[in-house]
This record gives structure tokens, C-alpha cells and sequence, in this order.
């Protein structure tokens, strides 16, 4: 479906971090919230995806990168924020929050070209793709 990139998003900024608390970061990268955020931030007639939604688009790009984005899924290399406050792996990684409950696979990353899904704690900091209902 049609997406929208989380730094043409507005939510409470005390959820809302921007990459080593540089707003440069946030017009390049976009925003990096914690799941909670992430639950409510997409915009009327966008959602947040499922883990099968991005399963599908994984599916679809063979699992790799930069088939994701000749698809025109293009994830940012946002790195993320860890709940202690550090900033880690810009350019490296991209991790996406998924609406999938935090006891499953709550959000999918990527290391270089390849794509991974995981849960992990909902106080990092992860990009968001709302994607069109």
C-alpha cells in the first residue's frame, strides 16, 4: 500500500527523539518513538502495519534492501535510540515499529542488506511507515 514517512508526522515530543538529539537528523531520517507513540501516530486513513503487512513487502523484495527500495519501500538507515538514552547504528540499520503486540515480533530491522523481524522492548526508539487503509 501507499506509505507516509514518520518525519511529516506530529506527536508529543517527549516521545519523539531525533537521532543524537539533532533535528538535522529528524528532516533526514525522520523520527525515532517508542511503541506506545508509534501506536497512535499515523495519521486518518493510515495505519501502522502488522508484522504480515511488512511481511508481505519483505516477502516481496526477496528479503533484501535494495529490492525494498526499487519497490519504492525506501526505510531510512535511522539507526535507533536504546532506552538508556544512546543513539546507535545510524546508516547502518533501519528498525520500524510493527502494531504487532510487544510479546511478538514487534518490529522488523535491518543490518546492512539483510532484513530481520524481532520483538524487542517498547521503550526504544524505532522509525514508523504508516501504511494507506
Amino acid at each position: 500500500g501507499t506509505m507516509t514517512e514518520s518525519s511529516s508526522l506530529a506527536t508529543d515530543g517527549s516521545q519523539k527523539w531525533c537521532y543524537d538529539d539533532a533535528s538535522s537528523y529528524c528532516s533526514s531520517y525522520g523520527g525515532l518513538y517508542t511503541w506506545d507513540a508509534a501506536m497512535s501516530l499515523c495519521p486518518s486513513g493510515y495505519h501502522l502495519p502488522t508484522v504480515e503487512e511488512l511481511n508481505g513487502v519483505i516477502s516481496a523484495a526477496s528479503n533484501n534492501y535494495t529490492n525494498l527500495v526499487s519497490l519504492g519501500f525506501n526505510p531510512k538507515r535511522n539507526g535507533f535510540r536504546a532506552p538508556n538514552g544512546n543513539y546507535q547504528l545510524l546508516t547502518a540499520h533501519w528498525n520500524l515499529w510493527t502494531s504487532s503486540g510487544s510479546s511478538n515480533k514487534n518490529h522488523t530491522w535491518s543490518s546492512y542488506n539483510n532484513i530481520n523481524m524481532g520483538a524487542n522492548v517498547t521503550t526504544y526508539g524505532f522509525g514508523v511507515r504508516c501504511f494507506k487503509d
